[in-house]
């Protein structure tokens, strides 16, 4: 991450075209970008943060992928991040995501749990989101996690299994938690967070808790180290597993628990 580069809203943007560029990716337009900071006026945010690990011309932000930009921003006097549709996206909005966000928050699991980030407003081109302060899963397994203690490290994946589980219960699939760079965050203390529903669903057939098993014990860099570590064997899993893609049930995700070692460490 470099420096921090604050824009207030009030500023016009002809001074600095590479905000439009942001502001409506990789566009520009200036006609859009003047309604857009409009907009996002109107909803309270009074300055962009420009900062991050992903560098878009000439200024870092959280994040860029095929259909949006994410920027932190002061909201309400508190950061909060915006998710912008990209004018060369492959959707026309971001409202199914809202709408799986909306859904997710007004559950009983997310408020006791955390699961996502919490959704204040919403466009068909913006997402107006909570704040997430962590690090992607993968600074975690390529760092972090060979300087954490095994209470540490079984608390930390028990709790990313629950979520994962609690978000197959609640029949939302989020869709590419099989490789999920991108998608968790770390926060502490060691609590992970699932963020980018873009391509999340209430109709496919869930697979939340076996992706990210399959990441964790098989296709990840720290997979080798983690069986070491837990002592897992993973051959009377699979069986388990199978059953729950077909089923999920809380009786199911207990046997897995079990057999992953990780029984003592909470119980839902």
């Amino acid at each position: 991450m470099e420096g921090t580069y604050i824009v207030k809203l009030e500023e016009l943007p002809e001074k600095d075209p590479y905000i439009c560029k942001l502001i409506y990716y990789p566009d520009g337009d200036l006609n859009i970008c003047l309604d857009r900071l409009k907009k996002l006026e109107d909803i309270g945010i009074t300055a962009l943060i420009l900062e991050g690990d992903v560098f878009v011309d000439k200024y870092y932000v959280l994040g860029k992928g095929t259909n949006s930009i994410v920027i932190k921003v002061f909201h309400s006097n508190e950061m909060k991040v915006i998710k912008l549709l990209r004018s060369d996206a492959s959707r026309n909005t971001l409202e199914n995501e809202a709408s799986i966000l909306k859904y997710i928050n007004s559950s009983e699991e997310d408020r006791k749990f955390h699961l996502v980030p919490k959704i204040y407003d919403y466009h068909d081109w913006y997402l107006l989101l909570e704040y997430i302060d962590g690090i992607p899963i993968n600074d975690y397994l390529s760092y972090e996690l060979y300087e954490s203690n095994l209470n540490d490290v079984k608390s930390l994946i028990y709790k990313l299994l629950l979520k994962c589980h609690l978000l197959d219960l609640l029949h939302v699939d989020h869709g590419e938690l099989s490789n999920p760079y991108r998608h968790i965050l770390i926060t502490e203390p060691l609590d992970p967070v699932i963020i980018d529903f873009e391509s999340a669903s209430r109709v496919r057939k869930v697979k939340n808790l076996t992706s990210i098993l399959q990441f964790l014990l098989i296709s990840s860099t720290a997979s080798g180290y983690i069986r070491e570590l837990l002592n897992i064997n993973l051959e009377p899993i699979f069986p388990i597993l199978k059953r729950y893609k077909r089923n999920p049930s809380h009786e199911l995700f207990t046997e897995i628990i079990k057999l992953l070692g990780l029984s003592d460490i909470h119980e839902l």
